[in-house]
């Protein structure tokens, strides 16, 4: 350490002073920051890379009439394909949670038709070929505390093994949490092939 001496105009003594100096053995630390790799895990069933890992879903209001469902369902398949599909009925309705292979044709779709339907964001997670399947991805969530607001599985699944729809507390963390434990997130683009055929003709 280096001192340097400090004068006084008035005459009185000076008193050698330490000048602040760093250890040399300690350089001055450079800022973390972190790379788009390490924020951001794509996990996507097609491999495109990142992508909003969420679906949406479209949950539709049904009066208890004979033939609604089966109108919905109708116009829906003229002009894309049903992926996924759960009725909740009661005694006076029912609710449709459908998810379609082109999720705008579907939207505008249901406008015209004059149906009432909200939109919500939900997780389509791959199901792993290991033992007990859905305990490993609740125990996922259940560490970060994610409630689970309803599930259901998906009826065409753009990968060989099934997949589970799931709505939850927070659909994004929850994709990220199961992408870094290597599970497989499907997202709208890996739908594209099923809404470019059209089901009319069966293909």
């Amino acid at each position: 350490m280096s001192c340097e001496v400090v004068s006084c105009e008035f005459g009185f003594p000076t008193f050698p002073v330490p000048s602040p100096q760093l250890p040399i053995d300690n350089p001055p630390l450079t800022p973390y920051i972190a790379t788009m790799e390490e924020a951001v895990h794509p996990g996507t069933d097609s491999g495109s890379g990142y992508e909003p890992v969420t679906v949406r879903q479209f949950t539709v209001f049904l009066e208890n009439r004979v033939g609604r469902l089966n109108l919905l369902m109708r116009a829906l398949e003229e002009s894309t394909r049903i992926v996924g599909i759960a009725i909740e009925e009661s005694a006076d309705s029912a609710l449709a949670r459908v998810i379609c292979a082109n999720s705008d044709a579907g939207r505008v779709l249901l406008r015209e038709q004059g149906f009432s339907f909200g939109e919500v964001e939900v997780l389509i997670v791959s199901l792993p070929r290991r033992k007990e399947p859905l305990v490993s991805i609740c125990n996922v969530l259940l560490s970060a505390e994610i409630n689970i607001h309803n599930a259901y599985p998906l009826l065409i699944c753009p990968s060989d093994s099934p997949a589970l729809v799931i709505y939850c507390d927070d659909s994004i963390l929850a994709s990220q949490l199961l992408m870094r434990k290597g599970y497989r997130i499907i997202g709208e683009s890996d739908f594209k092939d099923f809404g470019a055929s059209n089901p009319g003709n069966g293909n």
